[in-house]
């Protein structure tokens, strides 16, 4: 989050799309595909760093389980949107990765990515 904040973002506007831009680049890295196009040569010159911390974070979860990252960015993300000392484009950013990631977590649930049973995630007993 401070990475996209404090890098990416004050190289570019301060508007909804230069955030859809820096967007676009994130859900290219989550794919692992190239960008199709490069509006923003200042965008993709700082997400080389990015990609440096995904490959920590690739070293650090449990069996490759990227849905503990997703799920951690989507909380991050919104946490985020209340510090009163991001600017409106920083918290544009944190919604909008907040979103990328919720996205992330229902594509590889869909994709047979989560490893819980429905009853191994139940918060009741079951009696009610």
């Amino acid at each position: 989050m401070s990475l996209l904040n404090e890098v990416v973002l004050p190289k570019g506007g301060d508007d909804w799309s230069y955030a859809y831009a820096v967007l676009e680049h994130l859900a290219a890295l989550n794919a692992s595909t190239p960008i199709r196009y490069v509006a923003q040569r200042e965008i993709a010159e700082a997400i080389p760093a990015v990609a440096a911390v995904r490959s920590i974070v690739r070293d650090l979860l449990t069996d490759d389980h990227w849905s503990e990252y997703f799920v951690a960015l989507t909380f991050a993300g919104l946490r985020a949107m209340q510090w009163t000392n991001l600017t409106l484009s920083a918290r544009r950013l944190m919604f909008l990765v907040a979103a990328l990631s919720i996205y992330e977590l229902g594509k590889r649930s869909q994709a047979g990515g989560a490893s819980e049973t429905p009853s191994e995630t139940e918060f009741t007993d079951g009696s009610s």
